[in-house]
């Protein structure tokens, strides 16, 4: 009976600590989780863009190279529309560059300061996104102009 009883001892305190060891789940981690989704929701959408956005700098670099003859005017559009579509490209890139993952934030944040900087991030992605959409827009738009009819 001793034995018995001593087994069963062990079995509950073992039992005890065991349970006594699982994490607590924040329910704030899913909130977190949630605005984190949201930011690279952005960055999906945007990432693609970046390729086309390459190409087309790209496609006017050498177009205008190749037609040295240009006038100003047209120069001066090819010129600046390659140096908006480098800003969209490295705006994006800086963006990834800087990003910080939930992990890394939780070990010295709060979470008020993780929704604080998930907030600034999707702030930061929407304006990725609107100077990579602007600038594929005007780029297309410039390069179509640029094709001999």
């Amino acid at each position: 009976m001793k034995k018995y009883f001593s087994s069963l001892s062990l079995l509950l305190v073992t039992a005890f600590l065991i349970s006594s060891c699982e994490p607590s789940i924040d329910p704030n981690l899913a909130v977190q989780e949630a605005e984190f989704a949201k930011v690279m929701a952005g960055h999906d959408e945007v990432m693609p863009k970046t390729g086309q956005i390459s190409k087309l700098s790209r496609q006017m670099k050498k177009y205008m190279k190749d037609n040295p003859d240009l006038d100003t005017e047209t120069k001066g559009n090819v010129a600046e529309m390659i140096s908006n579509l480098m800003v969209a490209e490295e705006m994006m890139f800086a963006w990834m560059a800087n990003i910080k993952q939930l992990k890394e934030l939780r070990i010295t944040k709060s979470h008020e300061e993780i929704m604080t900087y998930l907030s600034e991030e999707n702030k930061t992605m929407e304006n990725v996104k609107l100077a990579t959409n602007e600038g594929l827009e005007e780029g297309k738009k410039l390069w179509e102009s640029l094709q001999p009819q």
